[in-house]
């Protein structure tokens, strides 16, 4: 439910946790106007903002992960477009 919340704040839909037809129209919004790679490096910025929060909050339970998070989100990026 999170993640779709996430989803529905950063197309502008209303964060009910539930993807319906208004979300999918926000969605498809928000693509035409941006872009789909846009869509994801957002929502991926927005998921590294948390667990680097996380990582501040509890340098001692979560800092060791940081690094492997990063990786992990860097990985999920859509490739450059040569």
């Amino acid at each position: 439910v999170t993640a779709v919340k996430n989803l529905q704040k950063i197309v502008g839909a209303e964060a009910d946790g539930v993807i319906g037809p208004k979300t999918v129209e926000a969605v498809d919004k928000y693509i035409s106007e941006n872009s789909s790679e846009a869509l994801i490096n957002t929502y991926l910025d927005d998921r590294m903002a948390f667990l680097e929060g996380l990582a501040e909050k509890d340098p001692i339970k979560y800092g060791e992960n940081i690094n492997g998070w990063r990786n992990r989100i860097k990985g999920q990026r859509p490739k450059e477009k040569k």
